[in-house]
């Protein structure tokens, strides 16, 4: 059964956490399943998401199957994601959040559809699983704003995402896609980090845009591009994943 749920997990994915090459990519751990429950260990941690692949979550389900990790990965140290959790784990939570979705069928704001042509008219939009030496300038100038308190601080997490990206579209199998708006010198000013993995939804891992390089509703576009690249492949909707901080939120919302 365990065998089961894994081969089936990107059918059966839910939340972005359940995207194997995502997860293996970015955490270095292996994947395991105990019923519906997915894990991820690697020496002495563990991380539980508490969605279960199929049914309901049910405290008493998650509480055995956490057990059994436990006792299986030898994990000292435990990360969980979930719905809810346990009654006797609710004094270690150390963050509430919600995930966004978006479905593939919706439209950009009627107010965005103007700035979005002239947007597509003065960028250059494609996809690829290459980071270069542009996308590194990019990513080290969207981190540094969050480093000089420019823009919303970046979670340890978070920023581990971003550091590990080039490594992660490596390993992903060709998964985990990069969406790219490059201007009309040539330069890249807006990104994209995208999970095709699950079957349901694409998941927007993470994204970026330059200050330096300023151009106007870039990540609009992409997101508008993201929308039309998921209806095309046959998602139902996008992954937009947590708030994260106020900054994230409000583009999500």
């Amino acid at each position: 059964m365990e065998t089961d749920f894994l081969a089936q997990i990107n059918t059966l994915a839910r939340v972005p956490e359940h995207s194997l090459p995502l997860m293996r990519a970015m955490s270095q751990g292996a994947p395991f399943c105990v019923g519906p429950y997915f894990f991820m260990a690697a020496a002495d941690w563990l991380m539980a998401v508490a969605y279960p692949l199929r049914g309901r979550y049910s405290h008493a389900n998650f509480e055995a199957a956490l057990a059994e990790a436990l006792k299986k990965s030898g994990a000292t140290n435990c990360w969980a994601v979930g719905p809810d959790l346990p009654p006797r784990l609710h004094g270690h939570i150390v963050d509430r959040d919600r995930f966004y979705l978006l479905p593939a069928g919706a439209a950009p704001p009627a107010r965005l559809r103007g700035p979005l042509r002239r947007a597509a008219a003065a960028l250059r939009v494609e996809e690829s699983g290459e980071f270069t030496p542009d996308h590194r300038r990019l990513w080290a100038e969207f981190m540094g704003r969050a480093d000089r308190k420019e823009g919303s601080p970046l979670a340890p997490h978070v920023r581990e995402l971003y550091a590990r990206t080039p490594e992660a579209l490596a390993e992903a199998e060709g998964h985990l896609r990069l969406l790219n708006a490059w201007d009309g010198e040539g330069r890249l000013v807006a990104c994209l980090l995208l999970d095709y993995a699950p079957e349901k939804f694409t998941s927007y891992v993470l994204g970026a845009h330059s200050r330096a390089h300023y151009a106007p509703h870039a990540a609009d576009l992409l997101f508008a591009v993201m929308l039309e690249n998921a209806r095309t492949a046959g998602k139902r909707y996008i992954h937009l994943g947590l708030g994260v901080n106020e900054g994230i939120l409000r583009f999500k919302r």
